[in-house]
């Protein structure tokens, strides 16, 4: 047997209170486990390993419990509701691999009609799930857009200007200015030094860095607009 009766006394004699774990449920835990051996196969040989271990060691408790109906059932639904609210907020780590633990376990909470959980319990269930829905929410909210880069091209009257060791020094100096990147390329057989800035960068700070770049050795002229075919 999976459980034993207890025996106490009152006015009328010996009354047997009855705390066996339905074989139902006890089958039901023990699937949970077996359920998560497909989990523990993927997760332990990566380097998430220690965290899928952690993750499936109380899946087990309830089993220890199987004598103690109110125990089994509180457990299997605090550890289940628990389980089903990291598989959803870890799902990007692979702990979605738990939910079906998770399901078998509530499953076996709310099996015996004699020791269904209470409201109290209910209520443990519930803030689980609303943490869960609002931490989803929180991690798989879009990420707010990026203004896009502004940029100044300045043709160069000769490519060898890239290669100068002073050129480059001065090259450098316009990040003081507000640019975020220098870099020279090659295009149609002209040769371009382009300057990014941020978008937010205020126009007075704009118009001195097109001025420091105009005076870089070799600088042509300065274009905002990106140059584009021959």
């Amino acid at each position: 047997m999976n459980a034993f009766k207890l025996s106490a006394f009152s006015s009328g004699g010996v009354v047997e209170v009855d705390t066996r774990v339905l074989r139902r449920q006890s089958a039901l835990a023990v699937a949970a486990v077996v359920t998560m051996a497909p989990a523990l196969a993927v997760g332990v040989p990566s380097g998430l390993g220690p965290l899928f271990i952690l993750t499936a060691l109380p899946v087990g408790l309830p089993l220890c419990m199987r004598h103690q109906r109110q125990g089994f059932a509180r457990a299997c639904l605090v550890i289940g509701s628990g389980l089903l609210t990291w598989g959803v907020v870890g799902f990007i780590l692979g702990m979605f691999l738990f939910i079906p633990a998770a399901m078998l376990l509530l499953t076996a909470a709310l099996l015996d009609r004699r020791n269904r959980p209470g409201l109290k319990d209910r209520g443990v269930l519930g803030a689980f799930l609303v943490v869960g829905a609002i931490l989803v929410v929180f991690l798989t909210r879009p990420a707010p857009d990026e203004p896009a880069p502004g940029s100044y091209q300045a043709r160069l009257d000769s490519g060898s200007r890239l290669h100068q060791q002073n050129f480059a020094v001065q090259k450098n100096q316009l990040l003081e200015f507000g640019a975020t990147t220098a870099d020279g390329y090659e295009s149609c057989q002209h040769f371009y030094l382009e300057v990014e800035f941020p978008e937010g960068l205020p126009d007075a700070r704009r118009a001195e860095l097109e001025k420091q770049i105009g005076m870089l050795p070799g600088v042509v002229e300065v274009e905002r607009r990106a140059i584009e075919g021959c």
